[in-house]
C-alpha cells in the first residue's frame, strides 16, 4: 500500500512528462550527447534550452523539459511574442525543428522560415540509395505519377498522412 502511494504522488509530479528525477523533480531525463563516464545510452536529468540569437545578442531563452526540439519551436515563438509584442521577421534553424505544425505557424504569424526539413540531408548525399522513396516522385500536368526514371505510373490508390 505505501508503494502505491509513492508512486502515485510520483505521477502526479511528472504530470504530462515521461521520466522524474529524484534530485531535481522540475527535470526530465534526456540522452546528453557527452557523458563524463564516456557510457552510452545513459540518461541524466537535465533541460532542452533553446536561445535564439540575433546580431550576436540574446533575445531570447526557453528552458523546457521536453527533449525533441520539434516541440518547443512555437511555445519559443510565443514567449518571444509575449516578451516584444511582435513576431521576429525570420527564423533560422536546424532539421531539428522541421515539421508541418512549425512551417504552418510560421507562415500564419508572418515569419520567413528557413528551416530544414527532416530529410533534407538524406535527400542530398543517398540520392541513388534513395532513389525510389516516395518523396522523389513527381506528378506531371495530367496528374500521372511520374517515376523518378521518367515514367508515367498509374495511381491505384492514396493515402494522407495527417501526423506532423
Amino acid at each position: 500500500m505505501l508503494n502505491i502511494i509513492k508512486y502515485s504522488s510520483c505521477l502526479d509530479q511528472m504530470g504530462n512528462r515521461n521520466s522524474l528525477s529524484k534530485t531535481d523533480l522540475d527535470a526530465a531525463f534526456l540522452h546528453m550527447k557527452y557523458d563524463y563516464y564516456c557510457n552510452t545510452g545513459v540518461f541524466k536529468p537535465g533541460y532542452n534550452v533553446q536561445t535564439g540569437v540575433c546580431d550576436g545578442f540574446i533575445w531570447n531563452v526557453l528552458i523546457h523539459t521536453d527533449a525533441n526540439d520539434v516541440h518547443t519551436c512555437i511555445l519559443f515563438m510565443d514567449k518571444f511574442y509575449e516578451q516584444y509584442g511582435y513576431y521576429p521577421e525570420n527564423v533560422c534553424a536546424d532539421a531539428g525543428y522541421g515539421s508541418y505544425d512549425n512551417y504552418l505557424y510560421n507562415l500564419q504569424h508572418g515569419i520567413e522560415s528557413y528551416i530544414k526539413y527532416p530529410h533534407w540531408e538524406k535527400e542530398r548525399h543517398n540520392a541513388r540509395k534513395d532513389k525510389y522513396k516516395p518523396f522523389r516522385f513527381t506528378f506531371n500536368d495530367q496528374g500521372e505519377l511520374i517515376c523518378p526514371e521518367g515514367h508515367a505510373m498509374k495511381m491505384i490508390s492514396s493515402r494522407r498522412d495527417y501526423r506532423s
